[in-house]
Order: C-alpha cells, then structure tokens, then sequence
C-alpha cells in the first residue's frame, strides 16, 4: 500500500497478534519515517495496545518487522531496545519509591557500563531542559508527583535509551487540557529534534494535529490510512472519533 514505507525507519507488513483463540490484531501493515510522528488512532479494544506490545516483543506475534532496512525475527524487549525501538507504556509503569532521577537513569541501564558516564548525564540533562517541572524534583520519589508529571517522567525514561523509534502508548490519557497542550509541544520538539515517534492514542483531535499520518484501527484492522490532515477532515472519521475541528500542535 502506499503508506511511505519506501525507506521507511520501521516497516510492518502483516502484523498478526492472538490471545488464545481471540485475534486482536489482524494483518496490521504500516510505517513509520525517519523524523516523522505517526499516529495509530482507535476506540479502547481496537488492538492498539496490543500492536505496540508486539513490536517490542511483548507478545508473539507473526508477520513481517523491519527496522532501519533491517528485518527483526521474533525480537525481545531487550532485543528491541538495543536496536532502537523504545516503549513508554499505558499508565506510565514508574517505579513510585523511586526518584525522578532514579527511574529516568533506568532507561539507560543498557548503555551503563558501555558509554561514558558523561554521556548519560548529558541526556538526563536534556530530558530535564525538555520537561523544566522535573528539574526541582529530581529527588523526589515518583508516586509524589501529579499524574502529568509522571508522564513526563516516563517519556523521559524513553528517551534515555536514545531510541531511533520512540512508542507512546495512550500518553494522554487522564490529562488535564493543559497538560495536554504542554505534552503536544513536548512531542513536537521531541521530533524536531530527530526523534521518529509512533504514537497510539483515543484521543485522535489532538494526535491529528501532531503527526504526519495517523492509521485507524478497527477491530484489529487497519480500516483508514493517510495524511492526518486529510483524515481529520473526513465527515465519516469525523463523526466516530472527533467531534470539532483539529487545530495543528504549536
């Protein structure tokens, strides 16, 4: 299909996830771009999920995965994470007696002992610039902060294994509208920094105005596919999953 995934960072054909007898996802094709923010949009249950736990090796899956040109075979997440693949899950997943310091160092544990320390201060550094609120609680634990903050701690996290791909999982949900604002400017730096970014979210009115193109999920298929502009203006998308009009992330 034509889904730019012509030299495309991550290329997936035929994707095919099952829980038991149940399939959640079905033959699920698409690419992500180096730079780019793509978006995977769906109502709860659609497989979204599902498809980034897969891509990580998370679950079994069977289908076709290539990363940087290169096929994945029955990756693991310590696999995927050494090739470039980071996931910043659903509901965050930080480790609460932890400090802020603490669980955004554990995104880098693969690179400890293999680069110099210096080089991973450096990123914490960056992480910190990119999100100020997190500067004063560095040493706090994690389960003290406010739900967006440990959003932000966890985007964070990902982005300490200095990923090619970065996967967000649902990381708007239960955000207060500006701490959404403040998340969708983050993301844009994020990816004018380089970072490529596939981004699963229900909440499709704001994803749209970020990403290049946004995928549908149904069902565990792929029912729509394009430029997130053009699919925010289609009457149908429109109607099922949006309610307004889409403004573009600043």
């Amino acid at each position: 299909m034509n889904d730019a995934s012509e030299g495309a960072l991550l290329h997936v054909e035929g994707l095919e996830v099952a829980y038991g007898q149940v399939q959640a996802v079905r033959g699920v094709s698409l690419s992500v771009g180096h730079h780019e923010v793509v978006a995977v949009i769906g109502a709860n249950g659609a497989g979204k999920t599902t498809l980034l736990r897969a891509l990580v090796g998370l679950l079994p899956s069977r289908g076709r995965i290539v990363l940087g040109g290169r096929p994945v075979a029955r990756p693991s997440p310590e696999d995927t994470v050494r090739l470039g693949i980071s996931l910043v899950p659903e509901r965050r997943q930080l480790f609460g007696s932890m400090s802020v310091s603490d669980n955004l160092l554990l995104g880098a544990y693969h690179r400890i002992g293999q680069e110099p320390r210096a080089a991973i201060d450096e990123d914490q550094h960056r992480v910190l610039a990119l999100f100020p609120a997190l500067r004063d609680r560095a040493a706090s634990p994690a389960r003290t902060l406010s739900g967006g903050m440990q959003q932000m701690v966890a985007i964070g996290r990902g982005l300490m294994a200095r990923p090619r791909l970065l996967l967000l999982d649902e990381p708007l949900l239960g955000l207060a509208p500006l701490v959404i604002a403040d998340m969708l400017r983050a993301f844009a730096q994020i990816q004018q920094l380089g970072q490529s970014i596939l981004i699963v979210e229900q909440n499709a009115k704001a994803v749209l105005g970020l990403a290049a193109r946004a995928y549908v999920l149904e069902a565990g298929r792929v029912v729509r596919h394009g430029r997130a502009t053009t699919l925010a203006q289609d009457p149908a998308l429109r109607a099922a999953y949006l309610g307004g009009h889409i403004e573009p992330a600043s």
